[in-house]
């Protein structure tokens, strides 16, 4: 295929130009130095008849004529038979009612004709006849102006215009290679994009699908759970009811037996509470109930709670808080329910005759951690935070699960043999209610090394 087929088709959907293919600017410089040693007129023609680059040649002789009446209409005319001459088979001599000639050379590309080259005008001789004269400007002034014009033959004008049209040529032939590469560049980058618009369409689709599927998935469990945790209520309630038996006596089997359908169907109807509460942090965002509340006690209450799993386990619990610490606007429920949840992961991964530390206190926040962009550019205020801080000596957590302890129904022992129960929501829902307070949970741990969890609430005080 030419080139001029590939440019017509995939790239320019038209025919270039001269216009297209030549720089103007850099291109008229090489012009000028043609015009300045022939010392005649150069001139270059697009295929649409429009003009590329003019160089006006030597002498006064046009000048004048156009100052005549007449003369303009003479001149126009003689410029229009040189854009219109045919040059398909070859050059062609124009003359000039002045006796002078111009040489129309065609610039081919391909073989396609991309526009003409005008040599002149120049004297062919001179004897050159002088015809149809403007009124009022007699022909020994054409012949004294004439004088100032290269006299050459034409001949000679052809062999000029011929070197002339072979450097156009050339140029034309390196614009061409500049365009079909950058064309083809072009032509790759709007294929590309045009694939990856389609591409983000396919994944919004998909990313659609997933947040209805998600939704699905939040309301199913929801649903199912809230119809579990009734019946199962009433399990627990009508264990108690024969363990106190308000049904008749029983003997130390049968209340072995009770005792172990109520301990199961407690830590059946807390497991069903984590799914229910993570299916309303994923429906919709936490809502808070803010009241002035004191940081100490809110340890305390969670740590009391965890303190009778802890002694059955073999743990020693043990907490301590800043005194003098003042009361911050946190909701106070939902910021206990997320140490709870550390604490209860804490006395689950940690063996008998383990130790756990509650710490709460008071900090200047000299982190980045919490801190916006603006100001981490621009730098600020170190801002009062709660910290609480939950140590453990447990089994620890390794380097490269500590980025997904937090996940959703994430498990670090995930096989159906492990020796840990649970579902894997308390740590997600804990850090869904801290965020929920503009804070943040760190975690360091190691192998076998135990655990550090570090919760970083806005110290926020009533106003």
């Amino acid at each position: 295929m030419s080139a001029g087929g590939i440019l017509s088709g995939a790239f320019m959907h038209r025919e270039p130009g001269l216009k297209d293919l030549l720089d103007p600017m850099e291109f008229r410089e090489l012009c000028e130095s043609f015009a300045s040693h022939f010392k005649v007129g150069l001139r270059i023609i697009d295929s649409d008849k429009s003009s590329v680059i003019h160089i006006q040649g030597p002498g006064e002789l046009c000048r004048k004529i156009k100052e005549v009446s007449g003369g303009i209409e003479r001149c126009t005319r003689i410029v229009e038979l040189i854009k219109q001459v045919e040059i398909e088979d070859g050059a062609q001599v124009v003359g000039c009612f002045t006796g002078c000639n111009y040489q129309v050379f065609p610039i081919r590309y391909d073989d396609r004709v991309l526009g003409r080259l005008v040599f002149g005008p120049y004297v062919p001789d001179e004897s050159a006849e002088i015809s149809d004269l403007p009124p009022g400007m007699p022909e020994t002034e054409i012949l004294e102006n004439r004088t100032s014009i290269t006299m050459m033959s034409d001949d000679d004008a052809y062999e000029s215009s011929e070197m002339i049209a072979k450097v156009v040529e050339a140029a034309v032939f390196g614009g061409y290679k500049v365009m079909v590469t950058s064309s083809i560049h072009v032509e790759s980058l709007s294929e590309s994009y045009k694939r990856l618009q389609e591409k983000n369409r396919e994944l919004e689709k998909m990313n659609l699908k997933l947040k209805e599927l998600d939704l699905l998935k939040s309301n199913f469990l929801a649903t199912i759970s809230h119809e579990l945790k009734t019946p199962l209520t009433s399990i627990i309630g009508y264990s108690e009811m024969l363990l106190e038996g308000l049904a008749g006596g029983i003997n130390e089997e049968q209340g072995t037996y009770l005792s172990t359908i109520m301990t199961k169907s407690e830590e059946l109807l807390k497991l069903i509470g984590n799914i229910l509460e993570m299916a309303k942090i994923e429906s919709s965002a936490v809502q808070l109930e803010l009241t002035p509340s004191d940081p100490g006690a809110i340890l305390e209450n969670a740590v009391d709670t965890l303190r009778p799993q802890a002694r059955k386990a073999g743990i020693h619990l043990v907490s301590k808080t800043q005194i003098g610490m003042p009361k911050i606007l946190v909701d106070s429920d939902k910021l206990r329910q997320a140490l709870v949840n550390i604490l209860s992961n804490a006395v689950k991964f940690t063996g008998n005759d383990g130790r756990i530390i509650a710490l709460a206190d008071l900090i200047e926040d000299h982190s980045i951690s919490l801190k916006t962009e603006a100001e981490q550019i621009f730098g600020a205020e170190p801002r009062p935070m709660i910290r609480y801080t939950v140590l453990d000596s447990g089994i620890g957590i390794s380097r490269d699960q500590l980025d997904r302890i937090f996940l959703s129904f994430y498990q670090v022992d995930g096989s159906a043999t492990r020796g840990y129960g649970g579902v894997g929501l308390g740590l997600s829902i804990a850090r869904a209610l801290v965020e929920a307070h503009g804070g943040r949970i760190l975690v360091k741990s190691a192998t076998g090394r135990g655990s550090q969890f570090t919760v970083l609430v806005p110290a926020k005080v009533e106003v």
